[in-house]
């Protein structure tokens, strides 16, 4: 969805931060997001309103979002269970979204 549209070469009149097109200096968040804003296609400013949209609307989406990354160190004991669940669901054993919500 994301894809950097900035082409010209990087020179101090224009040199960008991180590939993503932000001009250097003191932008703001919102100066900056304008910026992202007019370099999306019409698809793509669908897209991030659905996006919007659904963050304001959708309780455990939001609450995902504004969860703190999980750093804590996995055991090997939730390695091997997670490889084994990763293996089960690319041999196509994964219980269907339909049958998880019909369970009590």
């Amino acid at each position: 969805m994301w894809r950097g549209r900035d082409q010209r070469s990087a020179t101090p009149e224009n040199s960008r931060i991180g590939g993503h097109g932000y001009a250097l200096g003191a932008m703001t968040a919102r100066e900056k997001l304008r910026e992202a804003v007019e370099r999306l296609s019409e698809q793509e400013a669908e897209e991030t309103l659905l996006f919007l949209d659904a963050r304001e609307r959708d309780p455990l989406l939001a609450a995902v979002l504004r969860a703190p990354l999980d750093d804590e160190p996995s055991s090997p004991e939730e390695d091997r269970s997670a490889e084994d669940a990763w293996a089960q669901y690319n041999r196509g054993e994964a219980l269907p979204l339909s049958e998880i919500h019909d369970e009590p």
